[in-house]
């Protein structure tokens, strides 16, 4: 496609100036103690919005099947794994076994896993 290589490298640059811009306002409202009663709810949706901006960032992250994208799932489920008590449950709930396993890759022969 012309021009596709310029296209995604302006969404990779928007995409962390975007969460550049988010970390930043996120900084200066708590620095200014603009978190407290009676904003504390729009304290509080800001941080869901931030939240959700990085599980979409992993998920696009993890879009293109290649080995940048099987890197960072693999340390997405070692953090996951970290977590006590609940973490070894939550990662086998999300990936269903081993991250390049049979049950998380069902097209996967011994050569390709």
């Amino acid at each position: 496609m012309r021009g596709g290589l310029l296209i995604r490298q302006v969404h990779h640059w928007a995409a962390n100036l975007f969460m550049i811009a988010i970390c930043a306002h996120m900084l200066r409202h708590f620095f200014l103690g603009s978190y407290r009663k009676p904003r504390d709810v729009n304290w509080l949706i800001g941080i869901v919005i931030f939240a959700a901006a990085l599980v979409e960032g992993l998920f696009g992250y993890s879009l293109p099947d290649d080995q940048l994208s099987g890197a960072g799932l693999r340390i997405f489920e070692g953090v996951l794994q970290g977590i006590p008590i609940i973490g070894t449950y939550v990662a086998y709930f999300l990936f269903g076994g081993p991250t390049r396993g049979r049950t998380s890759c069902p097209g996967c022969t011994s050569r390709t896993c």
